[in-house]
């Protein structure tokens, strides 16, 4: 699938470390993780490149490595790197969420992720996670939750630290990936939903959400226009908008309504500040129409 998706003018060259390196994470977002720096490796060599994928055990810890030899970044470019939103790609091309996933990722696993790269030398990061002396189930080399879950067990998932439950709702993939990863680290139970209509049948199947943070422009049903279907469900619910819509008499109408609305680009700190806040004013926040907004696709 990844050389598919890098495309023939890359070679794409394996180093894999011979020793069993057992690591207790989310397998699936682990490969996410590395596809979305095989990607941002290619964008880097438009004219083709070598692309390097490493794994390897050294002192207690397991390390993945992605490799290229393409444009590199320059000292400003790589200290910005990890934060959300952040891209030196044109507009359309790219969303900035690319490496803060990656990051989030790493950092809720428990790892640490490092840079190295300059300007017309090429870019290396490596993603190093703790390795684990216990003993791999058969034929595993990564360990991790199954993301093959139903909806039922997502809202079903219960823990003794999660005890607020926040549903996050955006139909961009890493938009959303980024928004939950963020929030994790609260304590929050998070709960994700790429379209409004699953967002209704997880809070369905929840019984209860304390807060609900949804995009505002998305293809089915905007974002106002969920929550007033949702009010039905979850009634008491807090409500924060995140949106890059820069109309300011949609923006005047949400915040008048709602009172939490968060522009993007924003820090994952403005995020949980903004739920925290939320969650303070939980018992003033009332009833938001929809009919000013139309329902179209965008952010």
């Amino acid at each position: 699938m990844l050389r598919r998706l890098i495309g023939d003018h890359v070679r794409v060259e394996l180093v894999l470390d011979a020793r069993p390196g057992v690591v207790h994470l989310d397998r699936g977002l682990l490969e996410q993780a590395v596809v979305n720096l095989a990607l941002n490796a290619r964008d880097a060599m438009p004219t083709g490149g070598h692309l390097v994928l490493r794994s390897a055990v050294r002192e207690g810890r397991v390390v993945v490595e992605v490799r290229d030899d393409g444009a590199g970044m320059s000292r400003e470019v790589r200290e910005n790197a990890l934060e959300p939103f952040f891209t030196t790609k044109e507009r359309g091309k790219g969303t900035g969420l690319g490496l803060a996933m990656v990051y989030g990722f790493v950092e809720q696993s428990g790892g640490q992720l490092h840079i190295d790269s300059e300007l017309g030398r090429g870019t290396s990061v490596e993603l190093s996670f703790p390795r684990s002396e216990r003993r791999p189930e058969l034929g595993a080399m990564v360990i991790g939750a199954s993301r093959d879950r139903t909806e039922s067990q997502d809202a079903t998932a219960s823990g003794e630290m999660l005890r607020t439950t926040v549903l996050v709702v955006d139909d961009d993939p890493l938009v959303l990936q980024t928004l939950a990863l963020g929030l994790e680290p609260e304590g929050y139970r998070v709960v994700a939903a790429e379209t409004p209509a699953k967002a209704l049948r997880l809070a369905a199947a929840l019984g209860g959400v304390d807060v609900v943070v949804s995009d505002v422009m998305m293809p089915e049903m905007n974002g106002p226009a969920l929550v007033e279907a949702l009010r039905e469900i979850v009634p008491d619910a807090a409500v924060l908008f995140v949106s890059g819509y820069a109309d300011a008499d949609l923006r005047e109408t949400i915040e008048l309504k709602s009172r939490h609305f968060l522009r993007k680009p924003f820090h994952p700190d403005e995020l949980c500040a903004a739920v925290r806040e939320a969650l303070r004013l939980k018992s003033e926040v009332t009833e938001i129409p929809s009919q000013r907004i139309p329902a179209e696709n965008g952010t």
